[in-house]
């Protein structure tokens, strides 16, 4: 894995927050997924929606995040 989300997941603070903005996008929602597989985050979602965002890959997520359009 890359350091930097290493560090990122070994803070020991039990109820950070995360805010993703672009989440809909390729690379946002495989980030949204990374984190969902490895902490216990609270992650919101922020996105347009425009031409690169694909919502349908939101919908087979766990509920585990919020969205924001």
């Amino acid at each position: 894995m890359d350091p930097l989300f290493n560090e990122l997941i070994d803070s020991k603070a039990i109820n950070k927050n995360i805010l993703i903005t672009g989440g809909a996008g390729f690379i946002g929602t495989n980030l949204i997924i990374k984190l969902l597989k490895n902490t216990n985050f609270n992650i919101y979602n922020l996105d347009y929606l425009g031409f690169g965002s694909n919502y349908e890959s939101l919908k087979l997520l766990d509920k585990k995040y919020t969205n924001y359009f």
